[in-house]
């Protein structure tokens, strides 16, 4: 009877470590579930894709006064490509309202102020007979428009 009871005590203790078990591995699978659902909840949260944003900005910019890839990128590109890397990896939305706000809003805010700090002498002496080129292809096109308005119904 001894053995017999050994044998016993020794199927349940395999009883409860396979169940334990199992309930450790639901456990597991449950918190990965709720993991994975609560980072799909929050990747699309407007704060979090704000966050993101501005944190992919700075990265660009602080690339831009680094390093020698960042300055021959410029910050702009060098957040685009971080942003394209981001998103494919899955850790940013493809589409969001917060997107939509800053093309909607602040780009057009910061299109001016990028002009006003730029020296328009410097660029017209800078760029030369390219900036002649560019001027009469930009009036012929204007002429070439108004022109034909007429000529097609």
């Amino acid at each position: 009877t001894r053995c017999t009871g050994t044998t016993n005590n020794r199927n349940r203790y395999d009883y409860a470590l396979s169940v334990a078990g199992s309930a450790t591995m639901i456990a597991s699978q449950t918190a990965t579930a709720s993991l994975l659902t609560q980072l799909v909840q929050i990747k699309h949260d407007p704060f979090y894709v704000l966050s993101s944003v501005l944190l992919l900005s700075v990265f660009g910019i602080s690339l831009e006064k680094r390093t020698t890839i960042g300055k021959a990128l410029s910050a702009p590109l060098a957040t685009m490509a971080l942003a394209l890397i981001v998103a494919n990896l899955g850790l940013m939305p493809f589409s969001s309202p917060v997107y939509e706000f800053i093309n909607r809003y602040l780009i057009p805010l910061a299109i001016p102020l990028l002009l006003y700090d730029s020296d328009l002498k410097r660029v017209i002496t800078d760029t030369g007979s390219l900036f002649l080129a560019f001027i009469l292809g930009a009036l012929s096109t204007v002429i070439a428009t108004i022109c034909s308005y007429k000529l097609i119904p």
